[in-house]
């Protein structure tokens, strides 16, 4: 550590969780740390800075110290503390705010595959110490979660207890213009937990398609999502509404423009397009399939 008037400074910080701890390992780079001194009983930390924040969620965990190493401290050794005195010494820390240039937060599964990464994001987190929820506020960086899309953030705001994650509001982006509004909880236990409401909107049509199909079809994808389970397991459910909706070089249109002689069936635009669905493993399931297309 380095004392430099009021602060405190240390390049590197590392800790390790023993079973039973929310985490596995964490490690930070760059602490600087102001005092405020005492008020109201209680030490004040007004500043924390911190250049990397490293923190991964895995079923490893260090191995507690034997009996023999620990070192057990008293209050009741040494001289009393004048009752006097007492009322005038803290008994608590308040730390009003923690500042993150970089963050990378993993979570791992038992074989150390992974299954949530969210990296290069910068923050703030306030703690609080008695009821250990700590608000975090997020800018920039993406997140990324097997077998999807990677996600960037705009930024989002976070209730932070033990190994639960809850987003209270954050703006998202996938693709090269989509966007995500999104709200839920996320469980960084062993197996993960998803419980996580999206709001679609701007999602070209062609993102999601592969092959010929992404010339055939064209449209803006808005609407509703949820996905809930375990990562590997997730089930997405919701509706669907594309607007701008247009089918083209399908055969079946082909044919029935031959077949009408009406050249307008080779490009169909649709009035209405929307679907409710529901996806869970390789099986999609549409229902209410509404397709319009007036004159």
């Amino acid at each position: 550590l380095k004392w430099e008037g009021s602060e405190v400074y240390t390049d590197q910080f590392q800790a390790v969780g023993y079973e039973g701890a929310s985490f596995s390992e964490l490690s930070l780079d760059g602490v600087r740390v102001k005092t405020g001194g005492i008020k109201a009983r209680a030490f004040q930390v007004p500043n924390t800075s911190i250049n990397r924040l490293n923190l991964e969620f895995s079923s490893r965990r260090a191995q507690a110290p034997r009996e023999s190493e620990v070192i057990e401290a008293s209050l009741e050794e040494g001289p009393d503390v004048p009752q006097w005195l007492r009322r005038f010494l803290p008994d608590r820390v308040e730390v009003d705010e923690i500042s993150i240039g970089s963050t990378r937060l993993s979570v791992l599964n038992r074989e150390d595959e992974p299954l949530f990464l969210l990296k290069d994001t910068r923050g703030t987190i306030r703690p609080d110490l008695k009821t250990r929820i700590w608000e975090v506020l997020l800018q920039g960086g993406s997140i990324h979660v097997p077998n999807q899309e990677e996600i960037g953030i705009r930024e989002a705001a976070m209730r932070w207890k033990g190994s639960d994650l809850f987003v209270d509001r954050a703006s998202l982006t996938v693709f090269d213009e989509g966007n995500i509004n999104a709200a839920g909880e996320i469980g960084f236990g062993e197996a993960g937990v998803y419980d996580v409401d999206l709001e679609l909107s701007s999602i070209n049509l062609d993102d999601l398609l592969e092959g010929e199909w992404s010339d055939r079809l064209d449209g803006i994808i808005e609407g509703p999502i949820n996905i809930a389970g375990q990562p590997g397991a997730l089930v997405y459910e919701g509706e669907l509404r594309v607007k701008e909706a247009s089918a083209k070089s399908i055969p079946v249109l082909a044919l029935i423009a031959e077949y009408t002689r009406n050249e307008r069936f080779k490009r169909l635009v649709f009035s209405e397009a929307k679907t409710e669905f529901k996806k869970e493993g390789e099986i999609v399931e549409l229902t209410n399939l509404v397709l319009q297309s007036d004159g």
